[in-house]
Parts: C-alpha cells; structure tokens; sequence
C-alpha cells in the first residue's frame, strides 16, 4: 500500500511539474533566477494577479509552481470559514519547514486564489494548551471593553485567552493551529462538534476575540513534522484542497 501511494505521489509530481512547464508559456511571467519554475513568482506574498497582490490564478499547476519556488508544503484546510476581514470562504493553509512561516488562503470561487493572513511562526495540534504566554507574559485583568476593540469581532466575546480556550475545551473543542503575526498578534484555531472558531490574541493585554466561524472543521492533510523538517511537498494535497 505504502509502495502504491509513493509511486501515485512520484507520478502525480511529475505529471503536475509537466504541466506547470507547459502552462509557464502561456502566463508569460518574467524569469527569475535560481527558482525551480522561474517563469513564476518566486512566492505567494509578492505574486500579483488581476491587479490584487498576494493573489494567484486559482489554477493547481500555478499552485504548485509557486509553492515549489517558495519551498511550501501543504497543511490542511477549512471548508467554509467566514470573517469579517475576508468573508465567505474555501481556507487553505501552507508551511515552510524549514523557515517556520506559514499562510492562510481564501478562494471564493471567483478564479483567485489569495493570500489571508501571513504567521512568521507556527505551532500545531499538540503543541498547543489554554496556558498562553504572551510578549509580556501576563494577562491584564481586568480586561476593559477597549481592550477588546483590537479587530473586527465575528461575534460579542472577549475574555482573555485562558478563559476562552478553556470553555472551548470543556464544550469539545480541541486545537488545530497556532500562528503569530508580524504585528505580535496570534491567531488559534478549534474545532469540533462540526464547528471551527477563530480567535484572536492581543499579546500587549491577552484580551483574546472570535474573528472567525467555520461551518464543519479543520482537517489536515499532513501534520508537519518541525522535528524531522522536510521540502518535499506533499503532492495528492494540491489536488486535494476542499471544496
């Protein structure tokens, strides 16, 4: 079985970088040197289509492409997950192993694929409790309704992070991802009972809020292994994003 899968990933692999060879024509993007497809961008961040930057065709061979020249692999993704910041969408996330960022990807069915959210660190699945250190390692309390106003709220809650997670938890809720932003935010994502949250930490205060609410729940594709770090992307991934 084991055999089986890696000859279907090896040709999946070559079939998919055939294909981007092909398709490479046909966007015509300027040549860049030391990538692996240098007639594509060399990342998901300064990629720019329809005028939108951080934005690519949604297409799985200019996906691949880019992720192969940024040395992404695939993580897992979210079904239906709405926010104030970017609506109604299909989310994606991929993880550089060797780097530790990580992405969150929107698609709308409108023909792009976009850039959400950049983490410029990531923790995942076990790696994760309701006991949160923030950059001064404290919690104020109480927490003023100012505290709160930080970022659009999908719904009226804010507690700190301890508080939040910790009711989660005791409703059957468990941990997905963890991803820091560039500001000092966090970001968590739960999931269970058919249902995925999306919090929000300030760091400064620990005042933590739901941006986001998914319908169904976070499901991996492959757990990344930060111990035993790898560039190989996860091929049957790409293809495999939900829809």
């Amino acid at each position: 079985m084991k055999k089986d899968f890696m000859n279907a990933a090896r040709k999946i692999g070559t079939f998919l970088a055939a294909s981007v060879m092909a398709l490479s024509v046909s966007f015509g993007a300027q040549a860049q040197d030391e990538l692996k497809f240098p007639s594509f961008p060399a990342s998901f961040e300064t990629a720019t289509y329809q005028g939108q930057q951080g934005c690519i065709p949604d297409d799985n061979r200019y996906e691949f492409a880019v992720k192969r020249n940024e040395g992404l692999e695939d993580v897992g993704g979210h079904p239906l997950l709405e926010t104030r910041k970017d609506g109604l969408h299909v989310m994606s996330m991929m993880y550089h192993p060797d780097k530790g960022y990580g992405y969150t990807f929107s698609s709308k069915a409108d023909g792009k694929m976009c850039v959400t959210d950049k983490y410029v660190s990531m923790k995942f699945s076990d790696e994760l409790s309701n006991v949160f250190s923030t950059v001064a390692n404290v919690t104020k309390s109480p927490l003023t309704p100012a505290d709160c106003e930080f970022a659009d709220k999908a719904v009226n809650i804010c507690a700190s992070y301890e508080a939040l997670t910790a009711k989660l938890i005791n409703g059957g809720y468990h941990y997905d991802w963890q991803g820091q932003l560039a500001d000092g935010k966090t970001v968590t994502m739960m999931s269970g009972a058919g249902q995925s949250f999306q919090l929000m930490t300030d760091n400064s205060t620990g005042a933590t809020i739901i941006t986001g609410i998914g319908k169904g729940e976070f499901g991996y594709y492959k757990t990344p292994d930060q111990d035993n770090k790898s560039s190989t992307p996860n091929y049957t991934a790409s293809l495999a994003r939900p829809n």
